[in-house]
């Protein structure tokens, strides 16, 4: 019994000279590759989450209502899981990657535009520069 305990009680590696394990290049890219995708998922649920009390006072409507904002977010979130999968395996994981964060950077920066470009439909801008915008 004593012989068990001793066999347990040492450290597992003894002096084996191991050097702790430094990551490779291809690793970091990895875990690059992993981790931007899932930061912009959670920072674009925290900017809908954000903004649920002005699209509230926008749509005049009550806690209540705003919570389907969420849910129809959510929603249509999930509903693209499959098919953004099978288009990736159908077309390549990084290729439709790179595809997919280019078309959320973009969509960002429109979202991020929009009441400029509103204000220049409304004067007109886009038919014919004749005004200038508020």
């Amino acid at each position: 019994m004593t012989a068990i305990i001793k066999q347990f009680s040492r450290p597992v590696i003894e002096g084996a000279g191991l050097q702790p394990a430094t990551p490779s290049r291809r690793q970091l890219l990895v875990l690059l590759c992993v981790s931007v995708p899932s930061f912009m998922i959670n920072l674009d649920a925290n900017i809908v989450a954000v903004s649920l009390p002005s699209i509230g006072r926008t749509l005049n409507a009550d806690f209540a209502a705003t919570e389907w904002v969420i849910s129809a977010y959510t929603l249509a979130f999930a509903s693209l899981l499959l098919p953004a999968g099978a288009l990736a395996d159908r077309f390549g994981r990084k290729r439709l990657l790179l595809v997919g964060l280019a078309l959320f950077t973009a969509a960002s920066i429109l979202c991020g535009e929009r009441p400029r470009l509103s204000c220049s439909m409304r004067d007109g801008r886009f038919r014919a520069p004749v005004r200038r915008c508020c």
